[in-house]
């Protein structure tokens, strides 16, 4: 590796960077049902630049544009399925 990540400290410099970036987002098990909040922050960002997730983000190391989010995995999420409560009246389906 040529460099180390770093903390954020600016927005996307241009479309290709961010789209670059959302490319990463769709291969994250973290993105389901065309949703992820770090992603989100970032459209909301587009009108007001506060709304920036500079926490959640990494800037690529010098020489190199881009980001990636702290919080990428390709490991599926685990769910226990026996969370759910039953609620009086309500009729169950077990699969």
């Amino acid at each position: 590796m040529v460099g180390e990540w770093q903390d954020c400290k600016s927005i996307f410099s241009n479309g290709t960077e961010f789209e670059l970036f959302v490319d990463q987002c769709l291969e994250c098990t973290r993105y389901r049902n065309d949703h992820c909040r770090v992603l989100n922050a970032c459209y909301k960002a587009m009108c007001d630049e506060s709304a920036f997730p500079y926490a959640d983000l990494q800037d690529a190391p010098k020489g190199y544009g881009g980001k990636r989010c702290r919080h990428k995995t390709t490991e599926p999420i685990e769910r226990n399925k026996y969370s759910r409560k039953q609620i009086a009246g309500q009729l169950s389906f077990e699969l």
